[in-house]
């Protein structure tokens, strides 16, 4: 297909907060900043996130850094042995 994201021009991560550190922003000035820098210094033009179902921290984090929920994905995940539904953002340049 022509016009969309290819590997060059796209990327995606994972999360994951301690503890200790949950509930007081700093996953999402984290990825905001990351964010921000990923788009003044490459290519990409796009970049995605996926979180559980099940997870409404991780989505509010995406939610706050700017990032557009796009879709769920059904059986996107396996968790526990399980297969869970995910929730997909994007942030465009």
């Amino acid at each position: 297909m022509s016009g969309g994201s290819t590997p060059e021009s796209a990327v995606g991560s994972g999360l994951r907060t301690g503890v200790s550190y949950r509930g007081r922003g700093v996953m999402t000035a984290a990825v905001a900043r990351a964010a921000e820098w990923v788009f003044a210094n490459t290519p990409i033009i796009r970049i995605f996130a996926a979180a559980y179902v099940s997870n409404p921290a991780s989505q509010r984090v995406l939610d706050k850094a700017g990032f557009r929920f796009v879709g769920t994905m059904h059986r996107a995940f396996v968790g526990n042995g399980a297969f869970v539904d995910g929730c997909y953002y994007e942030l465009l340049k």
